[in-house]
């Protein structure tokens, strides 16, 4: 990925873009260069594309409840989410812990994107949506568990209750 540059053509003469890619991943040895980077750089990418874009009015982010969790409150049911809400786990803390470094790379990218807006005051708006789960028809064929992404193993393991070989332990 190049920056801007990868998007310059896909955003011409467009109105709107819903920007929703982002890594999910839950095993990695270097968190830093497969969660933080791609989830900021790609956001912020999106962004400075649509920033020399004129006919751009909206940009629509698909984020995450994982943006904006506060990990002390995640079982509280009498707590209501708000705009100000945003999930502050320890970057430091995530790159040790990799199931938490989704969270954190969710909140940076979006924390980027504010940024970004604010400093470039660019002539479109931002809407930030954090559902805390889309699920849809996989776009990879798989013929067994272990060859679906993170999301439609998540689901996976909803729906039947069964984990494959390895564990996601912490979403059990």
């Amino acid at each position: 990925m190049q920056g801007s540059a990868s998007f310059t053509e896909a955003v011409k003469g467009v109105s709107a873009i819903i920007h929703s890619a982002s890594p999910f991943i839950i095993a990695s040895d270097n968190v830093e260069r497969d969660l933080f980077e791609p989830s900021i750089n790609i956001t912020t990418a999106v962004l400075q594309a649509a920033h020399h874009e004129a006919s751009i009015k909206r940009i629509v982010l698909t984020s995450s409840f994982a943006a904006v969790v506060d990990l002390n409150r995640r079982f509280d049911e009498e707590y209501a989410y708000t705009e100000k809400d945003v999930n502050n786990f320890p970057k430091e803390d995530a790159l040790r812990n990799v199931p938490m470094s989704y969270e954190v790379a969710k909140s940076l990218a979006e924390k980027a994107a504010w940024s970004f807006m604010e400093t470039e005051k660019p002539g479109f708006d931002l809407v930030v949506f954090n559902p805390v789960m889309i699920y849809g028809t996989p776009l990879q064929k798989f013929a067994t568990p272990l060859g679906i992404n993170t999301s439609n193993m998540l689901a996976y393991t909803l729906l039947y209750k069964a984990m494959p070989p390895n564990p996601l332990s912490f979403f059990v």
